[in-house]
Parts: C-alpha cells; structure tokens; sequence
C-alpha cells in the first residue's frame, strides 16, 4: 500500500472509537444517551438475535428485541451501561413508541439498519 500508513498495534488500540448519541425523549423528561457497542456487545445481540431464529430460517421469537438492544447500548453520563440482561422486561413495559424510536436510533448508530449493512457490502 504505497503512500498509505499502515496503523500499529498500540495505534489501534489508543483510538478511542466508541462514540454516542444523545437523544430527547420528552415523553420521559429528558435525553438518553446511546452508546455505540463494542466489540463484545455486539457479538451479545448478534448471538442472542441468532438464537431467535427457527430451524426453517425464521424469526422464532423475536419479542424484547427493542429492550436487549437498548439494554446494551443506553450508558448514564460516564458511559457506564445502565441495564444488565435482567432489566430487558422493566424497558419492555415502558412506552412502545418510545422504544421503537430509541432501537431504531440505536440500530443506526450501530450500523445494523439494513441501509448499514447494504453500505458495508458496497466497501468490501
């Protein structure tokens, strides 16, 4: 790769590559901040989306997708996660429209939309 810097390992790992996104939620009085998963939590939601699917190909199961979702990307101010897998039933109960627009957000920001995925093939 003439005239390309190649990165080392300490470069890689110094980046710090995790951004969020803070979203309003005037429904709940305030914002969240949505988190963009590393490494280790996406392979958690692909894992657990993988295990919904059915032996004929299809989505077996897919209630609390929104809820799992955001409970691994939702971070407090310190970018702490704010839910363990535990507190997937607590977020399923709250406003359906809500979550729907915080997943998608979330989806979004983590490169799971289909446009994402679409984008991704194109760059390969």
């Amino acid at each position: 790769m003439p005239g390309k810097k190649l990165l080392t390992k300490a470069e890689i790992l110094q980046v710090q590559d995790i951004r969020a996104l803070d979203v309003e939620v005037p429904e709940w009085g305030g914002c969240v901040r949505i988190n963009v998963m590393n490494g280790t939590e996406r392979e958690r939601f692909e894992m657990w989306a993988q295990s919904k699917v059915g032996p004929d190909g299809k989505s077996a199961d897919v209630s609390d997708v929104r809820a799992t979702l955001l409970s691994l990307v939702l971070v407090d101010d310190k970018g702490e996660r704010m839910f363990e897998a535990s507190d997937v039933k607590a977020i399923s109960g709250k406003n359906g429209a809500v979550l729907s627009r915080l997943a998608d957000q979330a989806m979004r920001v983590n490169g799971l939309t289909k446009e994402s995925a679409e984008e991704m093939r194109k760059n390969s």
